[in-house]
């Protein structure tokens, strides 16, 4: 992570002994951030504590103390032996009763989750599947599946009135996925999709005795928003938060539906966060709230369907898209005090 030194000491032997004690695990990868896990015996039961980058030790800086002061408490190796009482802490007897902690403010307090309903549409039917994955796969079995986990997710932080769209994957057309999120009362419209790209892209291989198309050109995720949408500029927005919620987390974006290729020539309008413009896409120009569609990926790319079949990186998808809702919600609540008017100099 490169300053693992300044935390754990200049001895590598120390350094291994801490983490060995805490479980501490550093992990490092194509296409990640470093990460640090917390695992500490001493924290029992407490929720794992997960840095994404160097800015976030500061958070791990306790744990770390701590059990550095156990691994320094061993005398051989093994389980460490150490006082009941860590130096400079007080002992049971002199600890005063715990105040009452001031209320942390909550996500009610910046917004309506109650109130904000999300309409999570699965993209195609089982029998108008989508994209065929490098492997074999239907893009209607991916969408799917992060669809309920995004829906069980929004459950799960309050927004309790949100809502899957086809989730019985029935012969349901463009028109009547928009109708669905009107009748729910959708505050948000999000359409879930995996990509793929154009012949002229494709080359053939073999798997399993099974011969099937892929592209290892291009990979990554795109947002698409409609211009002709009479709530372009909001679902501009949530398309923007939600690149940037993505990007935030090592997902990049592609840039083929650009190309100036027949089948694409999509109006690209942040590259930096890909997003794109699909004016005529009749989920989106129809819509008379905000609403965007993301593609989490390409299937036929043979390493990122790997990822996109890998919960860790789903989680990931799952939390940038938590975190946009979150942020349409906020900005939905925003409370605007008026102005008061300059009072009047006539007499």
């Amino acid at each position: 992570m490169g300053n693992e030194e300044g935390v754990f000491g200049s001895d590598p032997a120390r350094r291994r002994r801490i983490m060995d004690a805490s479980g501490l695990v550093l992990v490092s990868g194509s296409g990640y951030t470093s990460r640090v896990q917390s695992a500490a015996r001493f924290l029992g039961p407490s929720p794992h504590v997960l840095a994404r980058s160097d800015g976030e030790l500061p958070h791990l800086l306790r744990c770390i103390a701590v059990t550095a002061w156990l691994c320094s408490c061993s005398t051989a190796p093994g389980e460490p032996t150490f006082p009941s009482t860590p130096p400079g802490l007080p002992t049971a007897e002199a600890v005063s009763p715990p105040t009452q902690p001031s209320p942390t403010p909550t996500r009610d307090a910046l917004c309506d989750a109650a109130s904000f309903a999300v309409a999570v549409d699965v993209g195609h039917t089982p029998a108008r599947p989508g994209a065929v994955s490098a492997r074999g796969q239907t893009e209607y079995a991916f969408n799917l599946r992060i669809g309920s986990e995004v829906h069980r997710r929004l459950l799960s932080e309050g927004y309790a009135k949100s809502f899957l769209i086809n989730e019985a994957g029935t012969d349901v057309s463009l028109d009547d996925r928009g109708r669905a999120a009107r009748d729910g009362g959708a505050s948000l419209f999000l359409s879930l999709h995996h990509d793929s790209v154009q012949p002229s892209y494709l080359s053939r291989w073999t798997v399993d005795g099974q011969h099937h198309a892929y592209s290892d050109r291009f990979h990554g995720y795109s947002v698409f928003t409609s211009r002709s949408s009479p709530n372009w500029a909001e679902s501009m927005e949530v398309a923007k938060r939600l690149g940037h919620e993505l990007r935030a987390r090592n997902h990049t974006p592609t840039l083929h539906h650009a190309e100036q290729i027949s089948g694409e020539r999509r109006p690209l309008l942040d590259a930096d966060l890909g997003v794109y413009a699909f004016d005529g896409l009749a989920v989106l120009k129809s819509s008379t709230i905000p609403a965007v569609l993301l593609e989490c990926g390409v299937l036929v790319n043979r390493d990122e369907e790997i990822e996109l079949d890998s919960p860790m990186f789903r989680a990931e998808i799952v939390d940038a898209i938590a975190a946009t809702v979150e942020d349409a919600c906020e900005r939905r609540d925003a409370v605007t005090v008026p102005t008061r008017p300059a009072a009047s100099t006539a007499q």
